[in-house]
């Protein structure tokens, strides 16, 4: 069911571009859309998208396309939209959308999100981050992102060390 509606969306959001005016031919649309029912997540995308999951320490790339990829014609929707369910986890953090220009800064997308949500844990602030930082390093001039967290809590640090660790670490700095 949510299926059929993620695609009927995607149609009828397609015939409003149309509705308004065609763009010209050098134009073509990128949509993506992300659903959260529970732990199921329902991604539906089409033209240039970049999702990306913060799954503890890793990072996991849901969708990466590039216009080439879509081969449609240019218009309201270069072509139907590809759907995919997927199921969360606990360990599953945060997501990462982004569109146009992402695929120079890919790489630092990951590590910056995860930095900023560990420290502000506000996913609009990271979402603009990312895009400060894209700017400033010259990744690209037209990325648009967004950050959704999958919990209310910040971020836990990468390595946690247990109190037993961490005092036989200050021990054997004595001893020295």
């Amino acid at each position: 069911m949510a299926l059929m509606a993620s695609r009927e969306a995607f149609k009828k959001g397609g015939h409003a571009f149309a509705d308004i005016g065609t763009p010209n031919s050098s134009s073509i649309t990128s949509a993506l859309s992300v659903l959260v029912l529970g732990r199921k997540m329902l991604i539906a995308n089409v033209g240039d998208c970049l999702v990306v999951m913060g799954r503890r320490d890793k990072e996991v790339v849901l969708i990466s396309e590039d216009l080439e990829s879509s081969k449609g014609s240019s218009g309201p929707l270069p072509a139907p939209p590809k759907v995919q369910e997927i199921f969360l986890s606990k360990e599953d953090e945060f997501l990462i959308l982004a569109w146009n220009d992402y695929n120079i800064c890919r790489p630092h997308l990951f590590t910056h999100a995860r930095k900023e949500l560990m420290v502000n844990n506000d996913p609009g602030r990271c979402a603009r981050e990312i895009v400060r930082k894209a700017l400033y390093w010259e990744w690209g001039t037209n990325m648009k992102d967004g950050v959704v967290c999958f919990s209310p809590n910040p971020l836990p640090p990468l390595f946690e060390i247990s109190n037993s660790q961490s005092q036989n670490t200050k021990s054997q700095n004595h001893k020295r």
